[in-house]
């Protein structure tokens, strides 16, 4: 079984904390395990075993505000460990294409510093959480079963400690968690940027709009996030 020190450095000390139950169950050490031999014998996303919970490292418990849900690493929704994220400077996933062009017009800017691994954003408090961290190399869905506990969990500790959190679902997978999570958070949907993609034309989100008002409503000017 992973230790405190372990989870704490993957996932920061306020995860660590409100998801102990969770990281020191069976469940989770049968995870890790089956996790250690996949990325010992198959090309995996992320390419790194040790990124698979960058996600909540670069995003502080204590500092969420947004979380955007998505499905899992892959081609077209990025291969990095944060939801849509690409490390590479030479490749670009479409979906992150089209949401920087999206935020590109709405802040009226080139997008031309634009960060496509979505580090940025998850310092700001934005949790880019795909429903299955990992994924083997040319096998959609491949995790998914194996992530639904993580996955479930993660939503649980939100609406038992953090009521009022902000969730973008995008897309019908992501939007069968809306009416749940309508009773105590705030809930902006829209379609999944590889829809617009797969039809050859822009996604115009009103999201990024649409937290940023309610943020200034809640904490002012200062509450906006850098998008």
């Amino acid at each position: 079984m992973k230790t405190k020190k372990y989870w704490i450095d993957q996932i920061g000390e306020g995860w660590a904390e409100v998801l102990k139950p969770l990281l020191k169950s069976d469940y989770m050490e049968e995870l890790m395990n089956s996790l250690s031999i996949d990325y010992a014998l198959s090309d995996m996303y992320p390419k790194r075993y040790e990124d698979i919970f960058k996600a909540f490292k670069l995003c502080p418990w204590d500092k969420l505000k947004v979380v955007i849900i998505s499905t899992e690493p892959g081609n077209y929704t990025g291969r990095g460990p944060l939801a849509f994220s690409d490390t590479s400077t030479i490749y670009t996933n479409s979906s992150a294409i089209q949401i920087r062009t999206c935020v590109s017009d709405y802040t009226n800017s080139l997008g031309l510093d634009f960060d496509t691994s979505f580090e940025s954003w998850a310092e700001q408090g934005i949790l880019m959480l795909n429903r299955s961290l990992v994924v083997k190399k040319d096998s959609p869905k491949s995790h998914r079963e194996k992530f639904k506990k993580f996955f479930g969990s993660i939503l649980y500790v939100i609406e038992k400690y953090k009521p009022g959190t902000i969730f973008l679902l995008w897309g019908k997978e992501a939007n069968k968690y809306a009416e749940i999570l309508s009773i105590n958070h705030h809930v902006f949907s829209w379609e999944h940027p590889m829809a617009a993609n797969q039809e050859y034309r822009l996604w115009k989100c009103p999201n990024f709009e649409q937290v940023d008002k309610l943020l200034e409503s809640l904490y002012g000017k200062e509450g906006i996030l850098s998008w």
